[in-house]
């Protein structure tokens, strides 16, 4: 994804969500990440935010 590609409302809807993130993250080196990419390019959070997962734990975090 560039800047060209980046969809402004994407962009800003990517924003808003990191911030929002940002302040209830508990863990300190989430935090950097996401304070490095709301103030990188809007295209690098956006593309953070795009798109489905290739993989994941369909939200499950203890043992089955």
């Amino acid at each position: 994804m560039t800047a060209a590609d980046a969809d402004p409302t994407t962009a800003t809807d990517a924003a808003s969500g990191a911030a929002r993130w940002l302040a209830a993250e508990p863990d300190e080196d989430v935090r950097g990440e996401l304070a490095a990419l709301i103030d990188g390019p809007p295209d690098a959070l956006a593309a953070r935010f795009a798109g489905r997962l290739q993989f994941g734990t369909a939200g499950l975090r203890a043992a089955v």
